[in-house]
């Protein structure tokens, strides 16, 4: 499959996602700003809170069938929106910075 959005991009212009500053996807500024899941449960993710970085206590308790899960970011806006952007208004540039 070709990827033929950088020719679309370069004729119409393109914006942030999210502050529609120019910018492919989502700029410099609001990508800092992401809500990172920094400290989460080493096998599924879920965020634990801000000094614990080993297993949750689901995890513990009745390990997942599973190894690893990779969630970079945490669940909230401005990504909620982006998700559900792309998930049901097929806002196909938010699945492509997704």
């Amino acid at each position: 499959m070709v990827n033929i959005w950088p020719n679309i991009a370069h004729w119409f212009g393109s914006a942030c996602r999210l502050c529609n500053a120019p910018a492919d996807g989502v700029c410099q500024a609001c990508l800092a700003e992401l809500p990172r899941n920094r400290n989460a449960c080493v096998r599924c993710a879920l965020p634990l809170g801000t000094t614990s970085t080993s297993l949750c206590g689901e995890c513990l308790r009745h390990p997942p069938t599973f190894d690893r899960a990779v969630a970079p970011l945490l669940y909230v806006a401005p990504v909620d929106d982006l998700i559900a952007g792309f998930k049901y208004h097929h806002r196909l540039a938010d699945g492509r910075f997704l």
